[in-house]
């Protein structure tokens, strides 16, 4: 998942959707993009990526005008927190932070 943000940061996108909201096609271990997931992902490059929903082209083929309203509306709340609410929501377990360990390792 840490690649398909890396991807956006250099401006590869699959589908801007308005909103800060982007459609990104991530490979699945053992196959390609193509037969890999969907993600939708509120994305503002030099600032804050979400994964918003995530899906297979298998068993969805694309996303509906009301879940994209929704997936907007959800993005704008979720660029709205500051740092310590992100924290609380990921100590919940209402968000979970993804860490590229690669980077990590390197600091």
């Amino acid at each position: 998942m840490i690649v398909a943000i890396d991807e956006m940061d250099d401006g590869i996108v699959d589908a801007n959707l308005g909103g800060a909201l982007f459609k990104k096609r991530i490979a699945v271990r053992g196959r390609g993009k193509s037969s890999g997931v969907r993600t939708i992902l509120g994305f503002k490059q030099g600032d804050r990526a979400f994964f918003v929903y995530v899906f297979s082209k298998s068993n969805q083929s694309n996303i509906s005008k009301s879940e994209k309203a929704a997936f907007i509306e959800q993005s704008k709340i979720y660029f709205s927190l500051d740092e310590k609410m992100l924290i609380k929501a990921c100590n919940s377990g209402a968000l979970r932070e993804i860490v590229d360990f690669k980077e990590s390792e390197n600091e």
